[in-house]
């Protein structure tokens, strides 16, 4: 097995991208090289959402990527949806 050593700073940016984008480090490595072997064009061209592609997700500014995450968040919570009920004053607490 051989050890591939990548710069500290390099790494430290690419490990906080990936959690801004809820994204695992490991598998978009895994990716990564996977395309790179085959051939296949890397990150940018790969489909994030909505006909998005990654390279151009990555493009937007911080503003319209938390946009695009509140439009996600409350396409989501309509579809699936928060049951409320109101409390009546008397009701017990949970044991």
């Amino acid at each position: 097995m051989t050890t591939i050593k990548i710069n500290p700073e390099l790494e430290e940016r690419f490990i906080k991208k990936c959690e801004s984008l809820k994204v695992k480090a490991d598998v978009i490595v895994n990716k990564l090289i996977e395309g790179f072997v085959e051939g296949r064009t890397l990150l940018d061209e790969e489909e994030f959402a909505e006909g998005l592609t990654m390279g151009e997700y990555l493009d937007l500014s911080e503003s319209e990527k938390d946009a695009l995450w509140a439009r996600w968040e409350k396409v989501a919570e309509q579809q699936v949806g928060y049951p409320v009920k109101d409390v009546k004053p008397d009701a017990l607490s949970p044991r």
